[in-house]
């Protein structure tokens, strides 16, 4: 039988979510505690990938085992895995042809702003220490929304074969003092959502301007698109199936 896991974690101490032969990712560590209980090989597909230091409040994973799980799965599991990654629930997947990955319609994403040091807040949020132009941001968030093309926020070095993403949101709100982006679409590149926010970013602080931001778009060079922010801010909240 196939089933999901809906993974939690704090990606600060990790690589990834991928496992990596070099270095620890989420995946990893998964993995072993789940054959740990199930006495065999688990390889444990995951809807997408998170970079080193993101975080995520949603991340399926697909595995498949021979039989039922024992009811008590979940809570054995749980015990298994280390403080910062949990397993909020574990469910038969809808069939055997699902993939966590290539099953998802789409993946939303959060990145979150703090303006005020908050030593509870350091590693899940961006301090930024200046005020910002949030009316100019909102502006460009939506600009985002009119493209689907977006060779300009992919890191170099990837092995994308395409750069075509459906943008399903894109926008900022408030949620009391923190600031956050969200933004939706069916797929994301490598490094995207971190190198959208800092050239966001640039229009928050008056040194970019709405034509600026389709200039940088249009062009398809990373090279003029802004720096890739802190990861600790990010997340991964939703997988939608």
């Amino acid at each position: 039988m196939r089933y999901v896991v809906d993974v939690r974690y704090d990606g600060t101490g990790y690589s990834g979510w991928q496992a990596q032969g070099n270095a620890v990712g989420v995946q990893t560590v998964l993995n072993k505690a789940i054959e740990t209980l199930l006495r065999h090989p688990v390889d444990a597909y995951g809807a997408g990938r998170t970079d080193a230091g993101v975080h995520a409040l949603q991340m399926p994973a697909h595995f498949d085992h021979d039989g039922e799980l024992h009811p008590h799965f979940l809570r054995a599991l749980n015990a298994i895995l280390p403080p910062d990654i949990s397993v909020m629930r574990v469910y038969p997947a809808p069939s055997d042809a699902f993939h966590a990955r290539f099953s998802a319609k789409y993946r939303a994403y959060r990145y979150q702003m703090i303006f005020k040091k908050d030593p509870f807040h350091h590693r899940f949020a961006y301090f930024v220490k200046e005020s910002l132009d949030v009316e100019a941001m909102q502006r460009g968030a939506a600009i985002i929304g009119d493209y689907n093309s977006f060779e300009s926020f992919c890191k170099a070095g990837g092995s994308n074969k395409t750069f075509f993403c459906k943008i399903m949101d894109s926008r900022f709100e408030w949620e009391g003092d923190m600031l956050v982006y969200h933004v939706k679409a069916d797929r994301f590149l490598r490094g995207m959502v971190r190198t959208i926010m800092g050239t966001l970013l640039l229009m928050g602080k008056g040194k970019l301007d709405e034509q600026g931001l389709r200039r940088i778009i249009e062009a398809k060079d990373r090279k003029l698109a802004g720096t890739a922010v802190f990861p600790g801010g990010l997340f991964l909240s939703e997988v939608g199936y």
